[in-house]
């Protein structure tokens, strides 16, 4: 090897560690925000960490925003005693990242600029999580506990919009403190 290819192979290494180490610390955060905030509902809880999954699906446009949330979340529904909603959650919080990791993607390769989080089209990206979390909630419902499924729809619905809400309050606050450009 080359000097110059060694450092090629060093500068890919570091790159690709701190990614992990960043989607590990989001994963963390996506886990304690679901985990440790929530509001018991008929049956299951109300959380925050869908705002952080999107959030960092925006940040980022990485990939790995949907294995974040798939393990953040699903690893709280396991600590939380939820074992047989585990595997759903972990589908439907890696589909709810996808639509705004696929939006910030485009917008990157389009070379837009990409120093802010909360930009429209990241906005009108979060909202398919909530046609996505109503109907894989009211799917997995129905298959475990039958007439729960249709008074659950409502705590669904409050923890998707909310969540949504407090991505773009989150989005414009880090924006707004140049916190988004130290993070990237």
């Amino acid at each position: 090897m080359t000097r110059r290819t060694t450092s090629a192979v060093s500068t890919r290494n570091s790159t690709d560690l701190r990614r992990l180490t960043t989607a590990a610390v989001a994963t963390a955060l996506v886990f304690l925000f679901t985990f440790l905030i929530k509001v018991p509902t008929v049956i299951g809880y109300i959380h925050l960490g869908d705002a952080f999954v999107l959030l960092y699906a925006a940040m980022t446009g990485d990939p790995l925003a949907l294995l974040v949330g798939a393990l953040g979340e699903g690893l709280a529904d396991v600590a939380g005693g939820y074992f047989q909603y585990a595997p759903a959650t972990m589908l439907i919080k890696a589909l709810i990242a996808l639509p705004v990791v696929l939006s910030a993607r485009k917008e990157s390769t389009e070379g837009k600029d990409r120093s802010t989080i909360l930009t429209p089209k990241t906005f009108l990206w979060s909202l398919p999580s909530v046609p996505i979390t109503l109907g894989g909630y009211f799917l997995i419902d129905y298959l475990l506990s039958g007439a729960y499924a249709f008074p659950a729809l409502w705590s669904n619905g409050v923890q998707a919009v909310g969540s949504i809400l407090l991505f773009a309050v989150l989005g414009a606050a880090f924006d707004r403190s140049s916190l988004s450009k130290r993070l990237r």
